[in-house]
């Protein structure tokens, strides 16, 4: 829309063993554009992982976010995901998704890689 969005959002985990559950909320306030009056969202995000090992990780999540126009639908979809880390800088993570809504996908998945220096 050629306008700024500003987002501000809390993240908490637990691990429990290989175990960890973690969370997200945050609010959107939307940049309008002169034709369009966006609305502001709440977002969150609930999930799980297990370590199946020192390297690899299996996991779940599900993201819900309110609507951003009265026409629209909300999100809500859930993930799985499989994150290999290969060493301390490389990691990959493929993942699988599954919407709820409209403004979903129906399906979909892909694979993030992290390079850190």
């Amino acid at each position: 829309t050629g306008e700024n969005d500003y987002s501000l959002q809390s993240d908490v985990y637990k691990s429990f063993g290989p175990t960890t559950l973690f969370g997200t909320l945050g609010w959107t306030k939307k940049g309008d554009p002169d034709f369009v009056d966006f609305r502001d969202p709440w977002y969150t995000t609930v999930g799980v992982s297990y370590r199946l090992g020192a390297t690899t990780a299996f996991g779940a999540s599900y993201d819900y976010r309110q609507k951003v126009t009265s026409r629209g639908d909300p999100i809500s979809e859930a993930s799985l995901f499989l994150t290999h880390k290969f060493n301390k800088q490389i990691k990959i993570q493929t993942y699988l998704v599954g919407g709820f809504t409209d403004a979903s996908p129906d399906i979909g998945g892909g694979a993030v890689i992290s390079v850190g220096f």
